[in-house]
């Protein structure tokens, strides 16, 4: 796979953000709905953790929140918030995450875009939320406004390519940027990666980017709500002016049986000289890879794969791609 570079369009200054649209007009085309990875707390939602066991104090809570002023979503009756009753303890430290990957965003790994709505009442520039990133896995994580390329000697991206995002300015307890103080009422937030290449040059194993919101709070007790967050949507866009490695093409295959219990048959729309095949689970773990050359159908044996939900993705003759959902009995 070819080394792509990753550029990070991050807020400088909120003043000029409020007046945007988004996504900045170089986003052309969405994909189409089912390409597109919205978390709305309303049911279980595969590609989200909340870990309540390695984080025995984690007070995220998805649920109808009920606070005085945390007391909204965007849509529907729930999301995900600090306690959706009690103000925010002191001294925690607790985040849940969301993976990302070509098993649910079809264009994986160009241009990956994330919006949401979200609320906050902490103390100001001491507690509060921040968002990391890791592109191996959780071994090494990054605040996701100092992830750009040095490489790409462009430094940060111009301030109306993101919204609402916190700033440098924005410093908590422990050093991190990131939201703090009361908003007024639910924020729209955006940013982006243009270019997020599997196997970039940071990482060897970035076939899955983990996004992870944190919540921290220091030791004085202040009875403050904490944070907020509803309608996490994910998706990619077609970018102008960007030279893409690969163009998502929604009818390359199909797959038959679906469900399946041994063998899943491929078709495709014709024959291609050389096609990558890849099989993901819910995580981002690739459970298996092959390539096969001159063909338009093949079988692919799932006969050692457990039951559950899996991601097929191809890429025929390095120029199309597409991923479809597979259900193995």
């Amino acid at each position: 796979m070819k080394l792509t570079k990753v550029l990070f369009v991050f807020l400088l200054t909120s003043q000029m953000i409020f007046a945007q649209d988004w996504p900045p007009n170089l986003c052309s085309l969405q994909f189409a709905d089912e390409c597109n990875f919205l978390v709305d707390f309303e049911t279980p939602e595969p590609y989200l953790s909340l870990d309540t066991v390695a984080v025995s104090d984690n007070i995220w809570q998805v649920g109808t929140p009920s606070k005085v002023l945390l007391n909204n979503t965007f849509s529907g009756n729930h999301a995900i918030v600090t306690d959706s009753l009690n103000p925010y303890p002191i001294n925690n430290h607790s985040y849940f995450d969301l993976y990302i990957g070509g098993f649910n965003i079809c264009g994986y790994p160009s241009s990956i875009f994330v919006e949401m709505y979200h609320q906050f009442d902490t103390d100001t520039l001491q507690d509060g939320g921040y968002i990391t990133v890791s592109f191996d896995k959780g071994e090494t994580w990054k605040n996701i406004i100092g992830d750009f390329s040095n490489e790409l000697e462009s430094g940060l991206g111009p301030p109306w390519e993101s919204k609402n995002i916190y700033s440098t300015e924005d410093v908590l307890y422990n050093g991190e940027y990131g939201f703090s103080g009361r908003s007024e009422g639910l924020v729209h937030t955006a940013f982006a990666w243009y270019v997020l290449g599997v196997g970039n040059s940071r990482s060897s194993i970035a076939d899955t980017a983990i996004l992870r919101f944190n919540f921290i709070s220091d030791s004085l007790q202040n009875n403050r709500e904490g944070w907020l967050i509803d309608h996490i949507k994910i998706y990619s866009c077609e970018i102008e002016s960007n030279v893409q490695d690969l163009q998502y093409d929604s009818g390359l295959f199909i797959l038959h049986p679906n469900p399946a219990q041994t063998i899943a048959n491929v078709k495709m729309n014709k024959i291609y000289s050389q096609i990558e095949i890849q099989i993901s689970d819910i995580l981002g773990n690739t459970v298996s890879k092959s390539e096969l050359k001159q063909t338009a159908e093949f079988p692919i044996n799932i006969s050692d794969l457990d039951t559950g939900l899996y991601f097929v993705r191809l890429i025929a003759d390095h120029q199309k791609t597409a991923t479809s959902k597979l259900i193995v009995r």
